[in-house]
């Protein structure tokens, strides 16, 4: 039934807890819905506001008790841990480290992940690796390299002799996230074993084999190199080819050929004025050798039974056309040479023409 108040309230702050001294007007409003000035930026220690109601017509003016308060050290924010896990790479496959074990020689990284509570945002510090010559990831180590959480991983470690070897990974912690340091990483450099290769044959062919030719006659050979593996690739590579003259040292012919998209490979042309023997008459017998680029084994095809052709002497076929001395006779086949027969002729003639004449001067004398 009695009416609201219609003063005003001011408002005093104080550098103290007690309200002693003049203080500090913080403010003057009407009494319904009033609040003091803010008082910002505020440094530890003790503070406090006292507010005086002026009075009305229907009220008395009054002082308020005082009201102390403390601006104290800020306590940290809470942070939330995380986990930290490693895995160790090979650097020659990008791929994780099959049963921790490298083949001497080889090369690896590590790579770690902060896995944090899915309702946090993402880890944004940094993860520093450090590289140990031991399997327990004891004493100071070796830096290896820091980046930031996301997508990190280790400098490579190259060419590791025999031997054991660790990681370890240390998140530094950001505004959300506790630092963290992970498990120790073992792997161990064992003996390197060569990796498996598939097995290769290689077969030739010739036009020329088992038959004889002519002196200076252009022959080639061809090489087919196949997979002995089932369903294997087509090798790759390249095939060597090589003469040998009568059972002597192989030669090589040209240079080595690459193998086409089916595996075969063609020798250059060997001519009368190709070596070896330059195809003087004699036996020849071609010989192959692969050498293979990629997941396959070297091969040789070395067949002088079925891979072997003749050079004959004077022509295809064994026929004979060695010199001889003019008015001589071979001895091959016992028949004159031209020249000899030429002679003989004429030698003919001289006789019939010699008992002519003896006739003629006997008819005369009688």
């Amino acid at each position: 039934a009695i009416p609201a108040a219609t003063g005003t309230i001011s408002y005093t702050f104080y550098s103290n807890n007690t309200c002693a001294g003049p203080g500090t007007a913080a403010g003057s409003l009407f009494a319904l819905g009033s609040k003091s000035n803010t008082e910002s930026n505020l440094v530890l220690g003790a503070y406090s506001f006292k507010a005086t109601y002026s009075g009305d017509s229907h009220y008395n003016s009054k002082v308020s008790d005082c009201e102390p308060f403390t601006v104290t050290a800020a306590p940290p924010p809470t942070k939330v841990n995380v986990n930290l896990s490693t895995i160790v790479f090979d650097a020659a496959t990008n791929k994780a480290l099959d049963d921790l074990k490298l083949s001497a020689g080889g090369s690896v990284y590590d790579t770690s992940r902060v896995v944090t509570p899915s309702a946090i945002p993402a880890a944004t510090g940094t993860i520093s690796y450090t590289f140990y010559s031991n399997n327990t990831c004891a004493g100071p180590g070796t830096a290896a390299g820091s980046l930031f959480a996301l997508g990190s991983k280790s400098n490579t470690e190259a060419t590791l002799v025999l031997g054991a070897y660790s990681f370890k990974a240390t998140y530094s912690g950001d505004s959300h996230y506790n630092s963290k340091v992970s498990d120790c990483e073992p792997f161990a450099v064992t003996e390197g074993s060569a990796p498996t290769k598939d097995e290769t044959s290689v077969t030739t062919q010739s036009s020329e084999i088992g038959s004889a030719v002519a002196p200076g006659a252009s022959v080639t050979d061809t090489a087919t190199v196949t997979n002995k593996t089932s369903g294997g690739a087509t090798p790759t590579g390249t095939v060597q080819f090589k003469l040998s003259f009568n059972d002597g040292a192989a030669t090589n012919v040209g240079s080595p050929v690459t193998l086409d998209s089916t595996g075969k490979a063609t020798s250059a042309a060997v001519s009368g004025t190709t070596t070896p023997g330059d195809t003087a008459p004699g036996t020849y017998c071609w010989q192959a050798f692969f050498t293979a680029t990629g997941n396959f084994n070297n091969s040789s095809g070395t067949a002088k039974t079925n891979e072997c052709f003749t050079v004959a002497t004077g022509g295809v076929e064994g026929a004979t056309a060695t010199a001889t001395p003019t008015g001589g006779v071979l001895a091959d086949t016992g028949a004159n040479t031209p020249d000899q027969s030429f002679g003989l002729v004429l030698a003919a003639l001289g006789l019939l023409a010699m008992v002519g004449g003896a006739f003629a001067w006997r008819r005369r004398e009688a």
